[in-house]
This record gives structure tokens, sequence and C-alpha cells, in this order.
């Protein structure tokens, strides 16, 4: 009879259930990670990485509950994080700053310990919003979704786009900046194209400071 199961039979599994959702990625990670790393590591002081990362780690679980995002994925040496499409972009700007200033802090306690603190040190950041697949993967809720591309590949931009001095600056799509209101007067912002790779070879998005520039050192000369 049709819908009896008969001896020997596999059950079949159940199809997993697929949501799609609309959110703004952020994506962040460090500027010379590699080297930081490398240097602590060769004189047994791995340890103060561990312990900055946990630092952060706690921040981003106590910032989550305030503003409700969620720590998507751990990169390595960043975060890709998601945050509801009602976010205000003033708020987010206001948790990327909070954010670098506790890396800031942070960072103290390595920078004792360096031989040579790299010239280029400091957060990045890309952001983009749009629509992602949500779905279960090996018991994990995974995203897939060209917003969280190109947030990561804008994070990457920033530091091929600004040389020396990419620290503490943020991408933003065209369509995430206008979707968050984010005002370029307020944020030091100016309108650039980025190559994506595999995603575009001149990608309109605009680059905000989080963190004001520091001042200039004028070497004063007794007379």
């Amino acid at each position: 009879m049709a819908g009896r199961k008969g001896p020997g039979m596999v059950k079949r599994p159940k199809r997993a259930k697929i949501i799609t959702t609309k959110k703004v990625v952020v994506s962040f990670d460090m500027c010379s990670s590699s080297r930081i790393l490398q240097d602590l590591h060769s004189h047994d002081n791995i340890g103060q990485m561990k312990e900055l990362l946990l630092t952060m780690n706690k921040f981003l679980k106590e910032e989550a509950e305030a503003l409700g995002y969620e720590i998507y994925k751990f990169t390595g040496d960043g975060w890709i994080l998601l945050f509801p499409s009602s976010t205000d972009g003033d708020e987010m700007m206001g948790f990327l700053k909070r954010l670098s200033l506790c890396f800031v802090r942070g960072l103290l306690p390595i920078k004792e310990r360096l031989d040579v603190t790299p010239k280029i040190i400091g957060l990045t950041f890309g952001v983009d919003k749009g629509k992602l697949i949500r779905f279960e993967m090996m018991d994990k809720v995974e995203y897939v979704g060209r917003a969280i591309n190109v947030a990561c590949r804008l994070q990457d931009a920033v530091k091929r786009k600004n040389g020396s001095s990419p620290q503490y600056k943020v991408m933003v799509s065209k369509t995430a900046r206008a979707d968050l209101k984010l005002k370029l007067s307020k944020y030091a912002g100016e309108k650039k194209a980025a190559r994506l790779r595999n995603i575009s070879p001149r990608f309109e998005c605009y680059q905000l400071r989080v963190l004001p520039k520091p001042p200039v050192k004028v070497k004063t000369v007794r007379g």
C-alpha cells in the first residue's frame, strides 16, 4: 500500500530548512597580524595574542546583547558580524569606534613585547547589506550570500587602497551607505571605486574613518 514502509527501506533524511533573511554584514580584521604573531611566537609570547582575542570576543558578546547582531564567524584575526536590517548607521559607527578602542587598549601589552612594532597596525572594516540564505550544516548555522562576499572584499580593499595608513577605516557599499543614512561629512567620508575580485572591477563604495586621524607630531627646534 502507498505510504507504508516495507522491510529494508531506508528512511530519507529531512530536508534542511532554508530561510532567506536581510542583514547588514560587517567584516573586520587586524592589520599586520602575521608579523605580530611571528614576533610573539619567536619569544614564546603567543599567549598575549590569545588574551587580546578573548578580550575582543568578550566585548563582542556584551555589545551583541544591546545591538542585536549575530557573531557569525571568527576568521583567525577578525570576525564577521550580522546586524539586523533595521540597524541605525550612526549606532553601527559608534560600535565600530568602541570596538577599535577596545583593540587599542588590548594591544598595549603586546606592543611591549614586540621587537619591532609594525608601521601598519589596527583594524580595517568592510560593510554591505543584502539578502542571505540561512541554513544548518554539520549542526551549525551557516549563511551564504553576496553581501558577505562584498563586505569581506571591501574590508580587504581598505588595505589595498590606503597604502601605509588603512587602519581604522571602513569601506561601505553604495547600497549600504544609503540604507544606513551615513553622512560623509560626519566621518571624513569620500567616494571610492574599488576592484573587488570576482565581483566588480570598479565597485562603487564610500570610505569612512572610524577613529579620528592622529595628530602629526611636530618637532620643535630650540634656538
